[in-house]
């Protein structure tokens, strides 16, 4: 029988692509995969038991979940989705790496060659760990960016040129309200203590400043595009209204929240962010960025998603760079190659190797004790398609980080995979339910 490969995705626009990738050659290299929304597939996980289970980090909070699916059969492996940009290295040590949480996991993928580092000084010595990269480094990859074409034009057809604000504001800026977020981030164990409140809120505090700013310049920005839009792009969990309402009374000023941020990141001539992922995707994209830092401090930012951009420290510094990035003017080209060798230590597939290439045979060597069979998914897909609608309801977090997916958009994303790798079109696909999907090879 098959192993099922259970893949959890956390934050539907950050993630849902690329491990759609790696569960179409998953489903081709032998496994049953089932993927969809975190919930719901941890659920169907400890249900059926058996198989493996791709985690999203290893937290003190995740510390019981994982203990549950491994007396149920279930071997847990990790991929840490925001190991990248980070606190210092001892924060996110004392964070986002429990070592009872460890202790329940079979193999860590990790980032590169510094995240791995970090990890072996924090996890028990039996812990396997795995230099891989991340699975959505994969699409930025020059062989693999055209699975994003067909959404890039669609967004340019409707856009025309446009600079792309990602904003990264959430702890400042939550849905839910500032407190609201201390407290999640005490229930999951990364304030446990005076001092780490204390830190937190100094970095809410410092996030404001500079949103504050962000606000401030919006102006200039406006004014310092020309005939091309400006973009507004809020973090899941940020409330919106503020980024809405910040743009009133500017024609050329759009908020948009939908979609994939990488197909955003690729069809806009050149993003702006403040301590950001996206910064060093845009670079792995080949797209210039521009870093806004009206303010530094060294105690809460590393310098890594900053190396990749142009740096302005003010407004007019900021406005200047637009313009020259608009003119075809790019200092980074000049050292792109040299740039590239410094993020092969964070991103090791911004290298020669692909991520799924690499974590297909890591997880082929691990053995489970038993798996579920597709024909018993697919019976239980027809009985809870009849229960009450009431019984589906999520809260509103997990509806913004992850919605309802169609069967016709996971198709498409599938059939634009298989224009990238013609071999994806033998995979199959069967839902589920309103979450989750089944992925099969031929």
């Amino acid at each position: 029988m098959k192993t099922t490969l259970f893949l959890p995705i956390d934050v539907h626009v950050r993630e849902a692509t690329a491990k759609t990738l790696l569960a179409a050659t998953a489903a081709l290299s032998g496994f049953n995969v089932v993927i969809g929304r975190k919930k719901e597939v941890t659920s169907i996980a400890r249900k059926y038991g058996g198989g493996i289970f791709l985690g999203i980090g290893a937290q003190a909070n995740f510390e019981r979940q994982y203990r549950d699916l491994n007396s149920r059969g279930v071997k847990v492996v990790v991929m840490d989705e925001e190991g990248l940009v980070t606190f210092s290295d001892e924060i996110y040590s004392r964070t986002r790496l429990s070592t009872a949480t460890l202790d329940c996991i079979e193999t860590y993928f990790t980032w590169g060659r510094h995240h791995d580092k970090v990890v072996r000084n924090a996890a028990p010595e039996k812990l396997r760990s795995s230099i891989t990269g991340n699975l959505r480094f994969d699409v930025l990859r020059p062989e693999l960016r055209s699975v994003h074409q067909r959404q890039v034009q669609a967004i340019k057809s409707r856009l025309g040129d446009y600079v792309l604000i990602v904003s990264s504001f959430a702890a400042c800026n939550h849905f839910s309200g500032t407190e609201t977020y201390l407290a999640s981030l005490r229930d999951k164990k990364f304030i446990q203590n005076e001092a780490e409140d204390a830190f937190f809120r100094r970095y809410i505090r410092f996030k404001q400043d500079v949103l504050d700013a962000f606000l401030a310049a919006l102006p200039a920005i406006a004014s310092s595009v020309g005939d091309a839009k400006v973009v507004l792009r809020p973090h899941p969990s940020e409330n919106v209204d503020l980024w809405v309402s910040a743009a009133q009374g500017y024609e050329n000023i759009i908020v948009e929240s939908e979609g994939d941020i990488q197909p955003w990141i690729m069809g806009s001539k050149v993003i702006i962010h403040h301590y950001c992922t996206t910064s060093i995707e845009a670079f792995a994209a080949g797209h210039p960025a521009i870093a806004f830092r009206p303010f530094v401090d060294r105690d809460i930012e590393t310098e890594r998603p900053y190396a990749c951009s142009l740096t302005a420290h003010s407004e007019s510094e900021l406005t200047k760079q637009i313009h020259d990035v608009l003119a075809g003017i790019d200092d980074l080209s000049r050292k792109r190659m040299d740039i590239r060798h410094l993020y092969e230590q964070y991103v090791f597939n911004t290298g020669n190797e692909t991520c799924w290439q690499q974590l297909i045979p890591e997880l082929k060597k691990i053995r489970v004790p038993s798996s579920t069979s597709a024909l018993k998914f697919r019976f239980d897909s027809w009985r809870r398609k009849r229960r009450s609608p009431a019984a589906d309801v999520a809260d509103e977090y997990i509806l913004r980080k992850s919605p309802h997916v169609s069967l016709e958009e996971m198709s498409r994303t599938l059939t634009d995979l298989s224009a990238a790798i013609p071999g994806l079109k033998r995979v199959k696909l069967a839902r589920l339910d309103e979450s989750c999907f089944l992925v099969t090879g031929s």
